[in-house]
């Protein structure tokens, strides 16, 4: 009896173990899956936010009780996101039938036929598994351009219908089929391409439906090379469309339709892994006895060998190695011949809406209007980072546009090609085409008329290389309803210690954790949205060290150390933010959760109460009064604010008629007619003084606060600061690097203020160590001591090669010796 207790016992505490252990493997279970499902969770929901409201959610909400299905209208509407699912699915469909055929046949040739130097060509073949794909993208692309199969399909298809692994995973599952049913198979008269039909792939079924997932996820997943290798709209696959989704917020990131468009792509997908689930066993992995030897001697399967191995050497070549060659030094035409035809592209960003599309149509239809024999190509920008990418990427092949708006930092780097941009001072002073030229068309403004202090930045090593297209500068976007609450007067220039003093007031809270100013949760009374130019321009108000003109880095100064410990101060009460790590200055403020919101004046449409542009829902916006003052000053007497804007760059072509094309059209975009239609969308001011007093200029200044669209009063107001205040701006030198530069300026106010939300101690050390991660971030000690000379004719010594650079190569060139060592032994020991 005593026995058969202590046998239930055991039992009952076995089954209590496997209970318990049960348990805890579901619930491990049930937490993996929940992490693995909440991604996909969490875009269904944004996918049903609407765009104000997400806009809204300071702290993002787990659920939503006004969902909306207008962002998947938005997917379809934004961009023609249907197109785009069509030229997918060509891409994709195509793309993984040619892959199949290239990889079944192959893997074939090298598991069942015999051929002299097969096993050296397989270890040649499978050694190239060990070159990451990133490093042939860039040489797959010249060779694309060079076959001018740039924005069509055979370009997007060619680099991807090979896969080494796909061929050697195959190979091995072939190899796995007993011999003895392909003796069999020959003793009945079967050819080895039915052989392979029908004994092989049905075998090996599970293998190949693998392979043919994977592809069809890899093609309908693909963005870099699509994204490389088209231009054309036309052309585009539903992952480039994400991307523009993503933006079309009024130049925002509108994350809701991007969601929506992630959630629609997302669906064919997964209808094929449901499809296709079932048919997705192990592979077959059972020994099959021992393989006898193998002989094929016959010519046809010698030749299909070849055929093969023929095959995937001119796949393989898309990868091969092509230069580039620089262009002769552009040289004015005496003449431009009106009987030429030419077409040339046009870069250019489209900031807020389509009222900036227009005037670029405008200006290209009255322009072709001039000049018949000259035809515009317009391609618009989310992103002026998207243009610099796509211009580097282009120069190495001579596919860069012929017009581009950008910045001058990055021209400094597109002029590491050889003769890539064309300097514009001969240009300038040629008495028929320069500006305000005999034989100009239109009225074209004269050099002297261009505004000095915005020419200025256009200077590159002496010499100009753009011309400015449109300027701002920054603005501090005040809510004086919550100062003169708190009980302060705003002075008449905004200083540093005004600022950090009221900002700080404004951290007080009520009993119940509201803040007293508002009444909200929510408070950031100061924002900055560019702390790359936060830092420039307190250096500059200070008279510390940023930079030369010719590339020495002064940054790292003590002003710079006692800037970023004055940041973290008031970074660690919660008194200071900064786009990067908040969001929008202009949503805070419009919420009444912030009080000085510091922005360009070009952003002044998204500033206050009645904007016409806002990026948060209506019901929570407040009223309040805004001002529009210039940027906090150390020194009130002797005000220095930033003077920024885009430039106009014009890029080198064989055809010097081409290129003065180019140059004509430029000096169209500087007509008092453009730049007053594109200075009225944004606050923006123009750029020559001709623009400025024009009557059509200053009537539209005088209408401010008619309406709170084109005349929306913040907006002049913005515009107002910068054209009073245009001899109190400066400009950052330009060199090649400088924009490292300017990225480092800002990084380090960045880094400080999430230090401080994270609990560190900024002091000396941490300085010190942020200086020394700056410089080796941004290469900057690369950068120091050039004397400019990289951006004027892109030959800088850039120095003995790292180490580890060194290390990596040996180590490259050591396998392939190793390799090639393993294969001439093998070889030997076959012949003795």
């Amino acid at each position: 009896m005593t026995q058969q207790t202590d046998y239930e016992k055991t039992g009952k505490s076995v089954r209590a173990g496997k209970r318990m252990m049960n348990a805890l493997v579901y619930a491990l279970l049930t937490l993996w899956a929940l992490m693995v499902l909440f991604p996909f969770y969490w875009m269904v929901l944004t996918s049903v936010k609407s765009y104000g409201a997400y806009n809204s959610e300071y702290i993002p909400q787990l659920f939503t009780l006004s969902p909306t299905l207008e962002n998947y209208i938005e997917a379809f509407t934004a961009v023609p996101l249907a197109r785009y699912f069509v030229n997918t699915l060509i891409f994709t469909v195509v793309t993984t039938a040619i892959m199949m055929a290239v990889t079944v046949l192959a893997a074939y040739a090298f598991a069942r036929l015999n051929f002299r130097g097969k096993n050296a060509a397989f270890v040649i073949f499978l050694s190239l598994m060990m070159i990451p794909s990133e490093l042939v993208v860039i040489t797959n692309f010249v060779t694309i351009t060079s076959l001018n199969l740039r924005n069509t399909f055979l370009g997007l298809i060619l680099p991807s219908v090979t896969s080494v692994f796909y061929i050697y995973l195959l190979k091995e599952n072939f190899e796995q089929v007993p011999d003895d049913l392909y003796y069999a198979a020959k003793v009945d008269g079967t050819s080895d391409l039915k052989y392979l039909f029908k004994v092989m792939i049905p075998i090996c079924k599970p293998t190949i439906v693998t392979i043919a997932i994977l592809k069809v996820i890899e093609c309908w997943n693909s963005y870099v090379w699509p994204r490389l290798v088209t231009d054309d709209e036309n052309y585009f696959l539903v992952s480039n469309g994400i991307q523009a989704i993503r933006e079309s917020g009024f130049g925002r990131e509108n994350i809701p339709a991007m969601m929506a468009a992630v959630v629609s792509i997302s669906v064919p997908l997964i209808v094929l892994f449901l499809i296709f689930r079932q048919k997705i066993p192990d592979l077959p992995a059972e020994d099959h006895g021992r393989r006898g030897e193998r002989r094929h001697k016959g010519m046809s399967q010698k030749r299909a060998a070849l055929l093969l191995m023929g095959l995937m050497l001119c796949l393989l070549a898309l990868s091969g190695c092509h230069g580039s060659r620089g262009l002769e030094a552009f040289e004015v035409p005496q003449e431009f011949d009106g009987t030429q035809q030419h077409e040339i592209t046009f870069w250019a960003k489209n900031d807020t809406n389509m009222t900036q599309v227009a005037i670029y149509e405008d200006a290209i239809k009255g322009f072709e209007a001039l000049y018949p024999n000259i035809k515009v190509n317009l391609r618009l920008y989310t992103d002026y980072g998207k243009i610099y990418n796509d211009v580097i990427t282009n120069i190495a092949t001579q596919t860069t546009p012929n017009v581009c708006i950008t910045y001058p930092d990055h021209i400094a780097t597109y002029m590491t090609g050889t003769n890539s941009v064309v300097p514009l001072d001969a240009l300038f002073a040629d008495e028929k085409y320069g500006l305000g030229g005999s034989e100009i068309r239109f009225d074209s403004p004269a050099q002297e008329e261009i505004i000095g202090q915005f020419l200025s930045e256009c200077v590159l090593g002496g010499r100009h290389y753009a011309v400015p297209f449109m300027r701002s500068t920054e603005a501090c976007y005040v809510n004086r309803t919550y100062v003169e609450a708190l009980g302060f007067t705003l002075p008449e220039t905004l200083t540093w210690d005004f600022v950090w003093t009221v900002s700080e007031a404004a951290m007080v809270k009520d009993e119940a954790g509201n803040f007293l100013v508002n009444g909200q949760k929510v408070m950031i009374p100061f924002i900055y949205k560019s702390t790359d130019n936060m830092m420039i321009q307190m250096l500059r108000q200070k008279g510390a060290g940023y930079s030369t003109d010719d590339g020495e880095i002064e940054i790292f100064n003590d002003t710079t150390r006692s800037l970023l410990c004055t940041v973290a101060e008031h970074a660690k009460s919660g008194a200071f933010s900064t786009f990067k790590i908040s969001s929008y200055p202009a949503n805070f403020l419009n919420a009444g959760q912030c009080i000085f919101a510091v922005d360009s004046t070009a952003g002044a449409t998204w500033m206050g109460p009645d904007a016409p542009l806002i990026d948060i829902s209506e019901d929570k916006l407040v009223d309040f009064d805004i001002e529009v003052m210039m940027i906090p000053q150390f020194d009130p007497g002797h005000p220095q604010m930033i003077s920024q804007g885009p430039s106009v760059c014009i890029f080198n072509k064989e055809d010097p008629q081409e290129v003065l094309a180019s140059w004509l059209f430029t000096q169209y975009l500087l007509t008092n007619d453009v730049q007053i239609a594109y200075a009225g969308t944004e606050g923006y001011v123009p750029v020559t003084s001709k623009a400025q007093s024009s009557d059509a200029y200053q009537d539209y200044l005088a209408r401010s606060g008619e309406d709170n669209s084109t005349h929306y009063d913040v907006k002049i107001m913005a515009s107002k600061l910068l054209l009073d205040n245009t001899q109190n701006t400066f400009v950052t030198p330009v060199y090649n690097g400088s924009a490292s530069l300017r990225s480092a300026a800002g990084q380090m106010i960045e880094e400080v203020t999430k230090a401080v939300r994270r609990k560190k101690t900024v002091d000396d050390a941490f300085i010190e160590k942020l200086y020394a991660d700056m410089t080796s971030l941004y290469r900057l000690d690369q950068i120091a001591g050039q004397g400019g000379k990289a951006a004027v004719i892109g030959e800088d010594d850039l120095g003995p090669l790292p180490s580890a650079a060194v290390a990596l190569i040996a180590a490259l060139v050591g396998a392939w010796v190793l390799m090639g060592a393993y294969v001439l032994r093998q070889r030997l020991r076959k012949k003795k």
